[in-house]
Order: structure tokens, then C-alpha cells, then sequence
């Protein structure tokens, strides 16, 4: 790409342009058959088979237009990202070579599963694996240097018929969360589809590549293994907001074009809270199509991040001590005419829509809470969540003053909701009146209500975002399952105004332990969240095991979204992931300290002999010994653990075992390497240390 051909040039003119969307595909397709794949996408209905054929080529003539010489089907597995198998469009003939792209092509391909995750339900012989094509979201191009090629949004089942993929069960969450909405629509006498909507603000470190590529740590697993605090401190908030510098600003133009030319709508920029840390987010989108793009936006950001003599870093925890990645899930339901179910104020009707919602949500994550925190715990969240900086693991739920003082007078007899705006106005200056929201934002809560949506601030800037979604689509469903079946209950004896009122009033009451308007990271809360018997996840090995417990498949196995041996497996990779991960950082570290840590140290060492004559203290010359002589015991049993673990049997036994053994083994030979930092010389130093990689002017 050539980003200077878009200088200055309205985004309108150029956005979407490699996207193969529904107004490209109704100018080359007969009108009845474009009317079936709309109406298929729109009803989430099966797709007419006699549809294909047309797809298929127009897919074709355009991407062949666009320069695509190859296609490849892309999907989710169950590693965090994204996979693509290219194939060429060309066919050889007996007397000639011509670009073919047939019906059976673009609905099913056949990628070795062997190497993907899939939680012991299938051994590494059984290679085969299916890629269905995904109608609803649409085909795009991925831009080389000298052609294209033709991805195709897709699910990835096993050969006997298995999910191995994050998208299967979240079209299924999808289905199981707008059909219940609907449903509850047309006690209404409202007869329209519904979708969930979503925005996924994205946090990210640009780092200086001829920097990190002294620093394996953070190359091989995302963050610093050692590294002494930074006389940067990040706590002043001069980054956070502050003009961007001029590299970072072009490289974000430079990505922003890329994203909007693959039809992703980025919406806001701006420096974040810690050095060299950056945010960008979207506009909202289909939940499907939100995840398909905030995919698409980290590997984008990578890409150009790249070309720029940058890295991008999503990691959870990137620098000890500092502020880290977050991805904040920004969550509606609305129907197909824009209408924000979640929104307040436009009616009587549509008020008493949005406290069946609201408190359909409450009474999920009443029940369910828990089990979303499950899929957001990891390496890295483990790391970030609750630390002053970060929701604690412990989920609750934030309404702002003006919904909880509701919800509590409903328990009182009150039947009225007021969604009234106060005005704030500047006197004495020449400023404009504004709109104050009715509530402050609470950025301590897991999640929040922010007055047409709810944001769940928990997910780690690394995740994708398909394991939180499926659950909070679920849980939601249920909260929605729970109130319809109430509604035909008590509209057999009230009318429907009397009903919703006595049930919002016995659904404010069960749920109120789940709500929290106080600062969520003070000691005080995390002894009301004991009283109240709210579950602390910060833990991932505590948190995977409700994957597999009798409520957890009750609840996915009744809405149809994952079965008993889907969610096993599902645990089973969670468990497995975290220990290989932490694994491979205990390794990692043995190795720096061994390599670089340690003779740097001794050559320290060596200096204060020299000079220990009466110019250094006797107190320096032994603390230098102590350093030498605790570094090379904490590294030999570092070595010891990490051989254990091998030993142990289940992955939940070795997951346990690196969190709770590994994890502080790693972090006492951090804190004596961090000690050593200090005191070396800095030319002896083998590592750019902090306050190298925070000069965001050296970027």
C-alpha cells in the first residue's frame, strides 16, 4: 500500500474499498439471489445452496480485478489468533492455465487440523479439519507485494463435525441472545430483528524494534521477564491524552488508512495512560464482525508497526510496575433500524424494554458472573487485573446513582423511571451549555453502565474477544430465559405494565448483591464481596475448573452453544496454554540471568575488587557478593521447578503448579536481577532497561 495516495483524501471515498460487501455483491448477482443471501444473513438462516455458485464468481471477477491471484479461508482457532491456508486461483487445463474459483471452494476448505489446539478431541494423526464459509461476514483482501489474496471469513470444524474454532460458538451465542430479545420485543407487539452490537477499545505499546530486538523476553513472550523500575514515571499522566508524537502520529495514519480501506470504522486515537502506550477503537459494529475486525486491527497494527521500525505490544502486562494492555468490551443490543434497546427516555414502552434488559443482565451475571470472568483470566491478565489500573477479578456491576437508586425504590413501590439530563453552565465564559450524563463512570468496575451500553473492562489487550462475548451472550440469555418465562407467568393474571413492574421488582432484589457503586479497588470491597459469597478469579487454574462444573454446561448445553465435551476441551486448552506459557518464560529467564545477568554481575564484581581499597565501602563489596551468591542459588532453583513440572500429570495439575510454585520462583530471581540492575555499570548492562524503552522521542 502506498499510504500517500490517500493523502488527504475523505475516508468516505476510499473505506471498504478491499471488502467485498453486500453492495458490491448485489451489482454482479441476479436480484432474487441476492435477495436470499440477504435474507439468510438477516434471519440467521441456513444459506440456499443454489446461492453459491453466483457468490463464488462474482467473488471472483472482483478480487481478480483487485489484483488477488490466491484465496484462503480465515478463521479463529483456538489460539488467541488468526489462520489462512493461501491456495491459487489457477487451474491447469490440458491446453491451458485459467483462474478458476469454484461453489465447493468458497463454502468448504480442508486445512491440516493436526496442530491446532484442541483439547484432547483429536490426536495429532487426525489431521483432517473443515473451513465453512461465513455468509455474514464479508470476504476482504490481504495485500502483498506483488498480488493479493482473497480472505474468506470462515468456521473451522473436525472431521466429526466438532468446533475447533472461537467463531462457531459465537454465531450460536449470537442466535441463542437476539432470539430471546426478540421474544421479549413482542410482548411489545414489536416484531423486529435484533443484533448485538459491539466496540472494542484496543490498548497497545509501540516500542522501538532495534531496542526489543535486544530484548528477547519481550519479543518471545510479550513482556519484560527483568527490568528495574523507570525513573519515567508513567503515574504523572503527562502521556495520557498529551499531543502524540509526530512517528507515532504518522504511523497511525498510515494503519488508520490500512483499517479503513478494510472497512474497519476507527473511531477515536490517543495516547494512553503508561509511556509509549497508545489506544485506538472503533465505531459499533455486529458482534461477529467486531470480532473479525478487532482481529484484524491487532494483526494490521503489527503489520505497519513493522514497516515503521516498530513493535506493537498487546500483551496484558508488558512492564512490572507500569500501566497494562486492556481491551474493553463495549456491549448492545439494538434492532435492525438502529434502534439501542439499551438507551433510555424514548418512551413508556421502550423504558419498560430497557429494565427487562437491564435487569435480565443483572440476573445473569447474579448467576453466572463468575464463569465470564473464567475466559478472561490468563498469564497476562493475571498479571494486570487488580492493580490499582485494572478491574479486580472479583465481577460486580456498576449503574451510576441515578439506575441504582432506582432499582432500590422499586423494592419501595416506585414505578417510574426519569432519565432526565442535568445542565451544566459556564458563567462568566464564552461557552456553550452542555448535556450532563446522569451518572460519573466508574473505571474500578468490571463492568459498568455507561448510559446506552455496558462495558466489560476486564478482557486483556492479547484475548480475542469471541471467549468473553459467547459468555456474556449467554449468560444474558439466561437472565432473558428466566424474566420471559415470568412475563407468561404474570400476564396471564396482570396486564403487561403490572407484570414487568412486579417482576423488575423481584429481579432488583436477588441481584443487588452484584451491584457496587464504590471504589471496587478498596480493601473495604473486597470484604463486602466475601459477605456477599462473590467468587475472586484472579486466579486463571481456579477459574478454568467452572468450565466443566454441572452449571457452567447446564447453562451452554440448555441455550445450545457449547456441548459438555466442548466446554472440557475448552478448559483443557485454557489450562494448557497458561502453564506452556509460563513455562516458556521461566526458561526464558533462567537463560537471560545465566547469559546476561549473571556475567555482567561478575564483571561488576571483579571492578569492586579492584577498587575496594578504602575508596569503596565494605558494606559495597558484600552487598555485590550477596548479589552473586543469591543469583546463582535463585537460578539453580528456578532450574529445579521447572524440571518438576514435566513430573505432574493433568494440565491442571501443572497449571496449579506454575502459578503457584513457578510464578513466585519467577518473580524472586526477577526481584535479586532487578537488585543487580541497579548497581551495574551501565555500559556492563546486556538489555536496554526501562527508561531506554520509554523515550517515546527515541521512537
Amino acid at each position: 500500500m502506498n499510504p500517500e495516495k490517500y493523502s488527504r483524501k475523505q475516508v468516505s471515498t476510499y473505506f471498504g474499498e478491499l471488502v467485498f460487501d453486500l453492495e458490491k455483491i448485489r451489482d454482479l448477482i441476479p436480484k432474487e439471489v441476492f435477495s436470499k443471501l440477504q435474507n439468510a444473513i438477516e434471519n440467521k438462516k441456513p444459506l440456499d445452496p443454489e446461492v453459491a455458485p453466483f457468490i463464488a464468481q462474482a467473488m471472483k471477477e472482483w478480487a481478480l480485478s483487485m489484483g488477488a491471484t490466491h484465496f484462503a479461508h480465515w478463521f479463529q482457532p483456538y489460539t488467541g489468533s488468526t489462520a489462512e491456508k493461501h491456495q491459487a486461483f489457477i487451474t491447469k487445463l490440458s491446453t491451458k492455465t485459467i483462474e478458476n474459483f469454484t461453489a465447493h471452494e468458497l463454502v468448504q476448505g480442508e486445512p491440516d487440523a493436526s496442530s491446532f489446539p484442541s483439547g484432547g478431541r483429536r490426536t495429532t494423526f487426525e489431521a483432517r479439519g473443515y473451513t465453512i464459509w461465513d455468509p455474514s461476514s464479508p470476504a476482504f483482501l490481504l495485500e502483498g507485494k506483488y498480488n493479493n489474496t482473497l480472505a474468506i471469513p470462515s468456521v473451522f470444524l473436525s472431521f466429526n463435525g466438532l468446533p475447533l474454532d472461537c467463531k462457531t460458538p459465537l454465531l450460536k451465542s449470537e442466535q441463542v441472545i437476539t432470539g430471546k430479545v426478540e421474544e421479549l420485543l413482542e410482548f411489545f407487539n414489536i416484531r423486529e430483528k435484533v443484533d448485538v452490537f459491539v466496540g472494542a477499545e484496543q490498548e497497545f505499546f509501540l516500542l522501538d524494534r532495534k531496542k526489543l530486538e535486544q530484548r528477547y523476553d519481550l519479543l518471545v513472550t510479550g513482556r519484560t521477564l527483568i527490568g528495574a523500575d523507570s525513573p519515567c514515571e508513567h503515574l504523572t499522566g503527562a502521556h495520557y491524552f498529551g499531543s502524540i508524537n509526530k512517528k507515532v502520529l504518522d504511523f497511525m495514519q498510515e494503519l488508520e488508512i490500512e483499517l479503513y480501506r478494510l472497512g474497519i470504522p476507527i473511531k477515536t486515537r490517543h495516547n494512553e495512560v503508561a509511556p509509549n502506550q497508545f489506544e485506538m477503537a472503533p465505531y459499533y459494529e455486529s458482534a461477529n464482525l467486531a470480532v473479525d475486525h478487532n482481529h484484524l486491527l491487532m494483526d494490521m497494527t503489527r503489520k505497519i508497526a513493522a514497516e515503521n521500525g516498530l513493535v506493537a505490544v498487546f500483551y496484558e502486562k508488558p512492564f512490572k510496575g507500569v500501566n497494562g494492555n486492556g481491551k474493553h468490551l463495549n456491549w448492545s443490543v439494538a434492532t435492525k433500524n438502529g434502534k439501542n434497546l439499551l438507551k433510555p427516555g424514548k418512551s413508556e414502552e421502550y423504558d419498560m424494554i430497557f429494565v427487562l434488559l437491564l435487569i435480565s443482565f443483572l440476573e445473569g451475571i447474579n448467576k453466572y458472573g463468575h464463569l465470564l470472568m473464567s475466559v478472561v483470566t490468563s498469564d497476562g491478565n493475571e498479571l494486570r487485573l487488580g492493580i490499582d489500573e485494572a478491574p479486580p477479578a472479583i465481577i460486580s456491576v456498576f449503574l451510576g446513582k441515578q439506575l441504582s437508586d432506582f432499582l432500590d425504590s422499586l423494592i419501595y413501590d416506585s414505578k417510574s423511571l426519569k432519565t432526565s439530563k442535568g445542565k451544566v453552565i459556564h458563567e462568566n465564559i464564552h461557552l456553550p451549555p452542555i448535556d450532563m450524563d446522569t451518572s460519573d463512570r466508574n473505571r474500578t468496575s468490571p463492568i459498568a453502565f455507561t448510559g446506552n451500553k455496558f462495558e466489560f473492562r476486564s478482557p486483556g489487550g492479547s484475548q480475542s474477544l469471541s471467549p468473553p462475548l459467547i459468555f456474556l451472550n449467554t449468560i444474558v440469555a439466561y437472565g432473558l430465559e428466566k424474566i420471559l418465562i415470568d412475563l407468561k407467568k404474570k400476564t396471564k393474571k396482570l396486564d403487561l405494565k403490572e407484570a414487568v413492574w412486579s417482576i423488575v421488582k423481584k429481579y432488583a432484589k436477588r441481584t443487588r448483591r452484584i451491584r457496587f457503586e464504590g471504589n471496587a479497588y478498596s480493601e473495604n470491597w473486597k470484604t463486602m464481596a466475601i459477605e456477599r459469597k462473590l467468587k475472586d478469579l484472579g486466579k486463571p487454574h481456579y477459574g478454568y475448573k467452572f468450565l466443566v462444573e454441572k452449571e457452567c454446561v447446564e447453562l451452554m448445553e440448555g441455550m445450545k452453544v457449547y456441548s459438555h465435551e466442548e466446554l472440557a476441551a475448552q478448559s483443557e486448552i485454557f489450562h494448557e496454554t497458561y502453564y506452556r506459557k509460563i513455562l516458556t518464560q521461566a526458561k526464558l529467564l533462567i537463560d537471560m540471568v545465566n547469559t546476561g545477568v549473571y556475567p555482567a554481575l561478575v564483571k561488576q564484581f571483579n571492578i569492586e575488587k579492584e577498587i575496594n581499597s578504602g575508596i569503596m565501602s565494605k558494606e559495597r563489596y558484600d552487598n555485590v557478593f550477596r548479589l552473586v551468591e543469591n543469583l546463582i542459588l535463585g537460578i539453580e532453583k528456578l532450574k529445579r521447578e521447572v524440571e518438576k513440572v514435566d513430573s505432574l500429570n493433568s494440565s491442571y495439575e501443572k497449571s496449579e503448579f506454575v502459578s503457584e510454585i513457578l510464578r513466585p520462583e519467577m518473580e524472586a530471581l526477577r526481584q535479586i536481577s532487578d537488585e543487580v540492575e541497579c548497581i551495574v555499570d551501565a555500559k556492563l548492562w546486556p538489555f536496554p532497561r526501562y527508561r531506554d524503552l520509554f523515550l517515546t522521542h527515541n521512537l
